[in-house]
């Protein structure tokens, strides 16, 4: 009889403890990090007669709830990290290449350099007007705001990715800790308890997050405390059952990334492989390919104008000066000329054709680079034959003699001329120094060149271009990885989430487990009451 009450009590104390453990799932069934749980229900052992004289026979032990367990799936966990990995990296960088564009963009070195050329043919139209120099100034101070400005947004972008960079090591080095605390607490916990269950959420929610940051191996030893290596397998430890170590980082100037795990008073270098530290890491290398383009392109742009300068003639007849100041980069470029005058629209030399040329030859004419001694102008030069003369207008002595090549540039007497058209035997140019206020603007020309294929406005346009593409690639390959690590969310929780309607089916299971325990309980009680009054 004392078998019936016995079991009757100990499946009213085992399904209660299922009931709690049901109310425990349904209770957190939006708690992010939550694993479902189950009671583990085991027959309770069997007794033996309390007395020798009893004929030997098994007493029935009823059922017991030995524990919690967790609806858990490593290697389907192992998926959700790996994924979150890959995701984060792509998510993390993403905002930073958007930053770029905006400050490519915003900057308007595109505008800037377009107008400043316009300008410049709206100065050759009218090389000796005050107001188109005025506007070709003002045009060339814009280009140089625009370089600023567009370095000043790059150099934001650089600082803040190191901040984010630096919290974020700093961040998964304080997970890296928490997760050793823990592990302690883990192997301190009764297996199967409530408690260790709640310990070893606390772990998988600490290694979701640090999968996010770095890319990472885990091994589960028996206990349940966690290992846990960097970059992958066979990778430097950073948590075991010893302890924790932590991550710093380093920038170098081309913006490459170094991380360094400090552990035991050692400092090794590891790699990140994927997660947040990864995407700030190429983040920090496309921030500087962009500033180091803009500040080629910057210098670029200034020497190219320099250069024009210093072969032309400026108002005042003297030779040009430098424009802009670029040994600062793009970030210190600056406008050296204050006036309009100083801009060299004029060539260094100015050509009349003889009164009596017979031919249409056009002559052209510009310094020699190359000359060991400068051009010293006046000088006639005269076509004789297959030759080009150069002869003093004075006394006609002769200076030098080239071989004639229609058409192509010809060095003589310093200079480099060039002879277009039809000459004929005996034609004469007069090469004479250009003076102050010239209406020649055939310097201006020498602008031109500049908006070649690689020159300054092209150049920048391909920077511009190259970042929209790799934008619009990141862009692709996050919805990918989403996707992926959606999908091993979704494969995890199918296991280890809670299902409101599986747990409704268990509490009335449990429910009706737990009533009928109380009835057999009620029926010893009844048998016993019946033993009683026979006996009276």
């Amino acid at each position: 009889m004392s078998d019936i009450l016995s079991i009757g009590a100990s499946g009213v104390r085992a399904y209660q403890t299922a009931l709690g453990v049901v109310g425990e799932n349904i209770a957190n069934a939006g708690t992010a990090g939550y694993v479902r749980r189950d009671v583990v229900l085991k027959e309770a052992a069997a007794g033996k007669p309390g007395f020798l004289t009893e004929i030997d026979r098994t007493i029935l032990g009823g059922v017991s709830a030995t524990g919690v367990s967790r609806a858990w799936d490593q290697f389907r966990a192992a998926e959700v990290r790996r994924g979150s990995a890959d995701a984060a990296g792509t998510e993390t960088a993403i905002p930073f290449l958007q930053r770029i564009e905006t400050s490519l963009d915003k900057g308007g070195i595109t505008t800037a350099l377009t107008g400043f050329f316009n300008s410049a043919t709206a100065l050759a139209a009218d090389p000796t007007g005050a107001g188109p120099r005025a506007a070709m100034l003002e045009a060339a101070a814009g280009a140089a705001s625009a370089f600023r400005s567009t370095a000043e947004g790059l150099g934001q972008v650089a600082g803040d990715v190191s901040l984010a960079a630096t919290t974020t090591a700093g961040e998964f080095s304080r997970l890296a800790k928490g997760l050793a605390e823990l592990n302690a607490g883990i192997v301190r916990a009764r297996p199967g308890s409530n408690g260790q269950a709640q310990l070893l959420d606390q772990r998988d929610a600490l290694l979701d997050q640090m999968a996010q940051i770095a890319k990472i191996d885990v091994t589960i030893a028996d206990t349940g405390a966690a290992t846990v290596a960097m970059g992958g397998p066979g990778g430097p430890t950073l948590v075991d059952s010893k302890g924790a170590g932590s991550v710093t980082i380093d920038i170098a100037a081309d913006g490459r990334m170094s991380f360094f795990l400090h552990r035991d008073g050692q400092r090794e270098t590891v790699a990140i492989g994927s997660g947040a530290l990864a995407g700030l890491a190429e983040a920090s290398v496309r921030t500087a390919q962009a500033r180091s383009e803009v500040d080629r392109v910057a210098t670029a742009f200034a020497d190219g104008v320099n250069a024009v300068q210093a072969a032309g003639i400026d108002q005042d007849g003297a030779v040009g000066t430098d424009l802009f100041d670029a040994t600062g980069g793009a970030a210190g470029l600056a406008m050296l000329a204050t006036s309009g005058r100083a801009i060299a629209a004029a060539g260094p030399f100015t050509v009349a054709s003889g009164a009596t040329n017979r031919g249409s030859g056009v002559l052209s004419a510009a310094v020699d680079p190359n000359a060991g001694t400068p051009a010293a102008p006046p000088v006639r030069l005269a076509v004789d034959g297959s030759d080009l003369v150069a002869r003093d207008p004075v006394t006609d002595v002769e200076i030098a003699r080239t071989t004639l090549v229609a058409g192509a540039p010809t060095t003589i007497a310093g200079m480099t001329v060039t002879l277009a058209g039809s000459p004929q035997d005996g034609d004469s140019f007069t090469v004479r120094a250009t003076g102050a206020a010239s209406r020649d603007n055939s310097n201006l020309a020498g602008l031109a060149t500049l908006r070649t294929a690689d020159g300054p406005e092209r150049s920048f346009a391909a920077l511009v271009t190259g970042n929209a593409s790799q934008l619009a690639a990141k862009r692709t390959i996050a919805e990918a990885q989403v996707a992926i690590r959606d999908g091993a969310v979704s494969a995890r929780d199918a296991i280890s989430g809670v299902n409101l309607d599986t747990e409704a089916v268990e509490l009335l299971r449990f429910q009706q487990a737990y009533s009928a325990s109380s009835r057999v309980i009620q029926v010893a009680r009844e048998m016993f009451d019946s033993i009683l009054q026979a006996t009276r």
